[in-house]
């Protein structure tokens, strides 16, 4: 990919500054004679709730010969405005035209940042797709530039009455202030050895060995880390209709299956939170393999069993680890809705109920079918906080691991704080740059993929309108985590972002730009010095840490536990061993 931008300076835009002080286009843009509009970037959400309204910007530069006016004329006129593209004119975010602000004179070789609020379409679907994308046009003339193209994901969240409601409020965490969750205390990495792509149902790979759990708590120690995070896959009840043996141990002579199984796991997340507790590290021990409430949802295959296979194990389990100095935090489970939504179980409702020991026994009775599943989920993972607060005894903070910011909203009465995953991908397709063409509908779509890697096709993640992608979307995307985690006490929760990454050889071509893009990302989300980044300051925790190797591999260290170069760039930009920046991690 080339690119006739040289600088990112331009990003201050975003701030929105008035026509008086408005920022000059990038450098290296080629004027046009005549009218022409070149894209400069755009902070628009990845995620959305149907139905509810965002705040957006659009940032044009005017490489053209003629001055952008604002003018309070009847509509039909030749003056300029921001229109929708894609297909062209459409209303499908509320609106189909955004005029210039009043005063608004922005002369050749000058920006203008429109800002305006969307609202997303409204669906009864789980997960839709929308395009979003706005051009400059000189209205009844012609089309003059267009903007990228970028797939939000637009969900369906209905409201739930809950049937399982938290029996005590969350753990408090804000004691030492928000400091506690920013950028420079929470940096932090997913530790496991499989991922379900890689062991599939077979449950007894996920956890690291002893030897493994060491090698990894010592990279993340010297990469400046300070918490891990860990899924455990609860097993199933073994006398339970979920369970099914070929998944889990096989029990030692006069030992029973459940016995084999919870034994097992408990040993191997004691053996991590021992290796980490040598480092003063901290661990997010994730709650998994459950969705639904009564029964599992079986749709496209998917592993996980139901609250009420796993309930009687997971209260061992917690009761067994919790007394763990290295214990942190519960995750009570790993991306619920969104994992339901991806595997098509919010598609249709429940199909059977077990009607188990569980309690209180779900009543669906009343609730639209399109939110039935929905609930399901919901309920589940209500009854996961009550079970964990009744047997763990000392009472460490609880947060819940979601894939999507849209369904932060479900979790925010049962979590300390928050900690959804973002992953913005970098196939952003800006391939060759055809938005300096400002053409309409050249430019293709930017999409974020939904936990599996995708083929990027030829892109450069150090070309500076990617990076300006990048990060736009990510902040774009904390504010809307901000408006959601909102707890029950009307105060404002603390926000991580609970996993990010990058595959290669699928998502990026080579590890110098898989270092580029962790380098983008961890700029995106820690303090800097352009205004328009001043508010985002989080923590992080990438997905991940493993040893054994796969390709696409998504882990930054490598079967013997060095750090690939992408690791390098977290440890320069966390603090770790002192060590040069590996190439690629710089602007």
């Amino acid at each position: 990919m080339t690119s006739h931008l040289k600088s990112v300076a331009y990003l201050a835009t975003l701030c929105g500054l008035s026509a008086a002080n408005a920022a000059s286009c990038p450098a290296g843009v080629q004027n046009v004679s005549g009218d022409s509009a070149y894209f400069v970037s755009q902070s628009v959400p990845n995620s959305v709730r149907a139905g509810q309204s965002y705040p957006v910007s659009v940032t044009f530069c005017n490489n053209g010969t003629t001055t952008w006016t604002y003018q309070n004329l009847p509509a039909g006129t030749g003056y300029i405005r921001l229109g929708s593209l894609y297909p062209r004119d459409n209303q499908t975010w509320g609106l189909g035209r955004v005029d210039l602000t009043p005063g608004d004179n922005i002369p050749p070789g000058s920006t203008k940042t429109f800002n305006f609020t969307i609202v997303a379409p409204t669906t009864t679907s789980s997960n839709v797709e929308t395009n979003f994308q706005f051009g400059v046009v000189r209205e009844n003339v012609a089309w003059i530039g267009a903007g990228a193209a970028e797939a939000v994901y637009n969900f369906y969240t209905p409201a739930i009455t809950l049937q399982n409601t938290p029996n005590v409020p969350p753990v408090a965490v804000n004691t030492n202030g928000p400091a506690a969750f920013s950028f420079g205390n929470f940096a932090g990495a997913n530790i496991l050895n499989e991922t379900y792509v890689q062991a599939g149902r077979n449950h007894r790979s996920w956890i690291p060995s002893n030897t493994q759990a060491n090698t990894i708590v010592a990279a993340a120690h010297n990469m400046g880390l300070k918490v891990l995070r860990m899924p455990l896959i609860i097993p199933p009840d073994a006398t339970n209709s979920e369970f099914v043996a070929s998944e889990w141990f096989t029990p030692a002579a006069g030992q029973t299956a459940n016995a084999a199984n919870v034994n097992t796991v408990i040993a191997a997340a004691q053996a991590v939170l021992t290796a980490a507790s040598t480092y003063n590290l901290k661990v997010i021990i994730t709650l998994d393999g459950y969705t639904e409430y009564d029964a599992a949802c079986s749709t496209n295959s998917l592993w996980k069993k139901s609250y009420d296979a796993v309930q009687g194990n997971a209260a061992t389990i917690v009761r067994a680890l919790s007394g763990y100095p290295a214990l942190y935090a519960w995750d009570l489970l790993n991306e619920p809705l969104w994992t339901a939504s991806a595997y098509g179980c919010l598609a249709v409702p429940p199909t059977s109920l077990d009607r188990g020991t569980q309690q209180p026994q779900l009543s669906l009775a009343g609730i639209p079918a399109a939110s039935q599943s929905v609930a399901e989920v919901v309920e589940a993972v209500h009854a996961m906080y009550n079970l964990v607060r009744t047997n763990d005894a000392s009472n460490h903070p609880t947060t819940v691991g979601e894939g999507q910011a849209a369904y932060l909203h479900y979790w925010t009465d049962i979590s300390s704080f928050v900690s959804p995953h973002v992953y913005v991908s970098p196939q952003l397709d800006i391939i060759n740059l055809q938005v300096a063409a400002n053409k309409a509908n050249t430019t293709p779509a930017m999409t974020q993929f939904g936990g599996a890697p995708i083929s990027t096709g030829n892109w450069s993640v150090k070309d500076p309108v990617v990076q300006s992608q990048l990060k736009n979307i990510i902040a774009a995307d904390i504010n809307v985590m901000k408006s959601e985690a909102i707890g029950a006490d009307s105060v404002p929760l603390p926000i991580v972002i609970g996993e990010y990454g990058v595959t290669f050889p699928a998502d990026v071509l080579t590890q110098q730009d898989q270092t580029s893009y962790f380098y983008q990302y961890l700029s995106a989300v820690s303090t800097s010095t352009q205004a328009v980044y001043t508010s985002v300051n989080v923590g992080a925790m990438f997905w991940d840490m493993q040893l054994p190797q796969f390709t696409p591999n998504f882990s930054l260290i490598t079967s013997t536990g060095a750090l690939w170069p992408a690791a390098q760039c977290v440890a320069v930009k966390q603090g770790g061993v002192n060590m040069a920046a590996p190439a690629g991690c710089s602007p």
